[in-house]
């Protein structure tokens, strides 16, 4: 069977994908494009990437890139388990835990999905410096 290349739909990150055990439908909360932290660097993830997929057909291992585009340089690499479609699948739902990444610096962060080192498409991330607003101690 010949791999196809899968169609981005969708690409996503929020705080969780809850998934109803009964009817598999999919819940995101915490749908974001922005993440403000007080001081650099600073460690965060635990987070989800939901990326809405079409027209898969084959054996396809995924990977994320987190880069930072002030930089062009690499933060983090998520690679899946080897996934299989045996036939066109109308959409596949891909489910992504991202793991603590160190952001070094404000800047836009561009989340790169591949398939099959094949890239897809992107979703990018404000990283900015949050501002601390005064108040009585």
């Amino acid at each position: 069977m010949q791999t196809m290349v899968p169609s981005l739909i969708s690409l996503l990150l929020c705080d969780q994908v809850i998934v109803d055990a009964r009817t598999a439908k999919k819940t995101l909360v915490g749908l974001f494009d922005s993440i403000n932290l007080i001081e650099f660097p600073s460690q965060l993830g635990g987070f989800t990437l939901f990326a809405r997929l079409a027209d898969m057909e084959g054996t396809y291992v995924f990977r994320l890139s987190v880069v930072d585009l002030s930089q062009d340089k690499t933060l983090a690499t998520v690679v899946s388990s080897e996934a299989n479609a045996p036939e066109t699948a109308r959409y596949a739902d891909l489910l992504l835990t991202v793991p603590p990444i160190l952001f070094e610096r404000p800047a836009t962060h561009e989340f790169q999905l591949f398939a099959n080192d094949i890239y897809l498409g992107r979703s990018l991330i404000d990283v900015k410096q949050a501002t601390i607003t005064g108040g009585q101690a």
